[in-house]
């Protein structure tokens, strides 16, 4: 059986791994803390775990409040020129 792209490219880039992360939650220290993210990339490449909106989302939800982000655009999985 052929490996995908992802599998092959998770031997030499490995990425954290979702089921290790759901062993633990830490406690949001400062919840009302107002927070502004430095930046954050959103991917979709072969090589790495998904991270779009609905992942994004997903995280402003987990406690922390944060209050503004910056989307750094990247050319990850752009065809090259």
């Amino acid at each position: 059986m052929a490996l995908t792209t992802a599998q092959k490219s998770a031997s030499i880039l490995p990425t954290a791994d979702p089921a290790w992360l759901a062993l633990h939650n830490e406690e949001t220290l400062e919840p009302d803390l107002p927070i502004v993210d430095p930046h954050h990339h959103l991917c979709d490449a072969p090589r790495v775990p998904r991270y779009l909106q609905e992942e994004f989302a997903a995280d402003l939800l987990s406690g922390h409040n944060v209050v503004a982000t910056i989307f750094a655009e990247c050319t990850e999985g752009s065809p090259k020129p």
